[in-house]
């Protein structure tokens, strides 16, 4: 069976429900997971997006049907390339970069595939964004269970303040490896005015609660004062 056919190829209607549905999904995911971009910007974006592509298509038609010569000269996906470069602003938007860690990366990428969507769906590739948008949908709830159970590094920055004294550099490494945390890159700095030094550790562990138990036992040595725990920029 011809699914373009089944659904009817030219019609708005089709293309306005399946946009609809396929932008409330993502939409809808990220709803629920207290995203600022949810229902309404992913399916106003798909829907947006299939009504330029339509504009595209139609204008390319009309020409060409009133044997314009103007009409071999139209490009149809010349709206969908403006499309695309455009929702990169909205997407950024959805970014958010804090000294921390960084949010909204999926976010922005599941409006860039609500824009992609649309574009497939009004130009008539109905099952291909259907399988798309399924796919997607099922990759955005199972793959984020996934990510979660997998084993993967984890990198954090460990600040250290304490009296300089003699070997508390390397006392300090010492216990990174009886930790089993890996220092990737260190540093310090030292000041006579009040013999203080303070030391930056890049560490990678496989469970955040290594690097809490390190932090812990640096902070059971006389010397220190101070430790603290972050996410690398």
């Amino acid at each position: 069976m011809d699914f373009n056919s089944f659904l009817g190829g030219d019609s708005v209607a089709v293309k306005v429900i399946l946009s609809s549905v396929a932008g409330s999904l993502l939409g809808w995911e990220r709803f629920i997971h207290g995203r600022p971009a949810g229902l309404r910007t992913h399916l106003l974006v798909c829907l947006a997006s299939t009504l330029m592509m339509e504009i595209s298509y139609s204008a390319a038609k009309d020409y060409l049907m009133a044997g314009n010569a103007i009409g071999r000269m139209v490009d149809p996906t010349r709206i969908a390339a403006g499309v695309i470069t455009g929702i990169g602003f909205l997407g950024a938007g959805v970014i958010i970069r804090s000294r921390e860690t960084i949010q909204g990366l999926t976010s922005a990428a599941c409006i860039w595939m609500s824009a992609v969507l649309g574009l497939a769906i009004g130009a008539g590739l109905y099952w291909q964004s259907i399988v798309v948008s399924a796919t997607t949908h099922l990759a955005l709830i199972f793959l984020k269970e996934m990510e979660n159970r997998l084993a993967r590094d984890i990198y954090r920055m460990v600040s250290i303040e304490a009296r300089d004294v003699e070997n508390l550099f390397d006392r300090i490494k010492q216990q990174a490896g009886e930790a089993s945390v890996e220092i990737i890159s260190d540093g310090f700095q030292r000041a006579k005015q009040d013999n203080s030094i303070k030391i930056e550790l890049m560490v990678k562990v496989k469970d955040e609660k290594l690097v809490k138990d390190y932090c812990n036992s640096i902070y059971t040595l006389e010397p220190v004062w101070r430790v603290s725990l972050e996410r690398p920029y």
